[in-house]
């Protein structure tokens, strides 16, 4: 039973702490060209992970800031694909229940090409094999791009304790000039 109550407050949390107290994301003029050649100028995120042991969960938040950014990211269409190449640092956070920290600095190579769709200021994103990443576009101008994804993935650790990641990455980019 203990372990009933444990699994239904971690899912409760999980769910709460994957709302985003962002949206909706207001209508912007988002009719300038999508497709193009777009380098990644900022990113960042933020998150919660939950898991839930037999006789007790734990919560620990973390976040996350690219640095060193040589990342770019092409949009065709006809058909709607992507390709994604470059590399970054992300200095990342965790907090635990008490307040305590911990950081450490991790690089990231990017190497992934996948199709999309959008419809008004909504983005899916597919790599092969993979779920399908739905974003918001909250700015498309002739020079500029940003999206905000939100996602929530969980997972078994070893006996089975259940965790649940909820993340929230933003990302802004900047259309290459010709």
């Amino acid at each position: 039973m203990k372990t009933t109550k444990f699994l239904l407050l971690g899912l409760a949390l999980s769910v709460f702490f994957s709302c985003s107290k962002t949206d909706p994301i207001p209508n912007s003029d988002l009719s300038s060209e999508f497709a193009g050649d777009w380098i990644l100028y900022t990113y960042d995120y933020e998150g919660v992970t939950t898991t839930i042991y037999p006789d007790s969960a734990t919560q620990t938040t973390f976040s996350g800031v690219a640095f060193e950014i040589e990342s770019y990211i092409y949009f065709s269409e006809n058909p709607n694909g992507y390709t994604t190449t470059g590399n970054y640092g992300v200095h990342h956070i965790n907090v635990n229940e008490d307040g305590d920290q911990s950081a450490f600095l991790r690089y990231v190579e990017v190497s992934d090409s996948g199709s999309w769709s959008r419809s008004g200021n909504t983005i899916t994103l597919t790599l092969d094999g993979e779920v399908p990443l739905q974003g918001y576009i909250s700015e498309l101008t002739d020079n500029t791009l940003k999206i905000t994804i939100n996602s929530v993935s969980s997972q078994l650790l070893y006996n089975d304790v259940p965790r649940s990641i909820s993340q929230t990455d933003r990302y802004f980019f900047v259309r290459t000039p010709l």
